[in-house]
């Protein structure tokens, strides 16, 4: 808790200081922090046109989608803390490949528009933060970006931040584990006898954990794949019934078409809306603490 008011507090003077009032930055701090991604703006963070308020939102956006104890031990003197950390390494990585290829392709695009480097970078790592961490601030219109770019920015969904974090999806160390697993699986294939573990950071982990991993991430497709079917009748197209349902079940708020970052859910009925809510609950509690509600053992315990 100390850790994350210090954060809000940082964020609140840096705010003030790239000059938003005293009611804008100590709510863009709340939702930025909490990866929440509500504003004070219908135009959201794109409002303010301040190349230094989005450098500094993505900055404490990715830093909210980290393990909060590995801020801890840096507050503590543990310099080394961050980097030796296998999955924060892998999140930072990831979200530098999608600003560099989000880079490329709205350059590429939008070039003649007169859309520099500059503004292009200001783009792609803004909106992959914000996508990534599961916030939800936008700043640009990503569903007319080029078509190369929405099914990443559907991953980033997915994917979202550290565990320990508050950010929502997967988890990007849920999918590392699983990553090392299949490499190990292609290995074992062609080494039968070989004894390769999957290691978290340096520690190997189990055969169970592995299952319950690749359990969670199997059970998250699949009620994600309810979501949409569940969710069609209510919306006009499949697309916007797919990323609504990422989305939402993500928490992240804006998807595509319908749903969109210049969109809200406004459109869709009441009982697509109760669906939308049912999985941003899942969502939040995570899967398997909200189905363990229903079954009959948790309640004679």
């Amino acid at each position: 808790w100390g850790v994350y008011v210090l954060l809000v507090v940082v964020l609140v003077g840096l705010l003030r200081l790239g000059g938003l009032g005293w009611f804008d930055a100590v709510c863009h701090s709340f939702t930025t922090m909490a990866t929440g991604g509500f504003s004070t703006r219908t135009a959201s963070v794109a409002a303010f046109d301040s190349a230094y308020v989005e450098a500094v939102l993505t900055v404490f956006m990715l830093l909210a989608g980290i393990n909060f104890s590995l801020h801890y031990r840096l507050l503590r003197g543990e310099g080394g803390a961050w980097w030796k950390d296998g999955e924060l390494r892998f999140y930072l990585g990831i979200f530098a490949a999608f600003a560099a290829v989000g880079t490329l392709a709205l350059h590429a695009v939008r070039s003649e528009a007169g859309l520099g480097w500059s503004g292009a970078f200001r783009e792609a790592a803004f909106t992959g933060a914000s996508l990534m961490t599961t916030t939800g601030f936008a700043t640009a219109d990503y569903d007319r970006w080029p078509i190369l770019l929405k099914p990443l920015l559907v991953l980033l969904m997915l994917l979202g931040g550290c565990a320990g974090s508050t950010a929502g999806g997967i988890k990007v160390g849920r999918i590392q584990v699983m990553l090392k697993a299949v490499v190990r699986e292609i290995r074992l294939f062609m080494q039968p006898q070989a004894v390769i573990p999957v290691k978290a950071g340096r520690k190997p982990l189990e055969d169970d954990v592995l299952l319950s991993i690749l359990g969670f991430v199997l059970l998250y497709l699949f009620v994600l794949l309810l979501g949409v079917l569940a969710l069609i009748p209510f919306v006009p197209d499949c697309r916007t019934a797919f990323s609504a349902v990422v989305a939402c079940l993500s928490n992240v708020g804006p998807g595509f078409a319908g749903v969109g970052p210049t969109q809200n859910y406004a459109a869709i009925p009441a009982a697509g809306q109760a669906i939308l809510t049912a999985l941003m609950l899942v969502g939040r509690l995570e899967l398997y603490t909200v189905l363990a509600i229903f079954m009959p053992a948790f309640w004679r315990k």
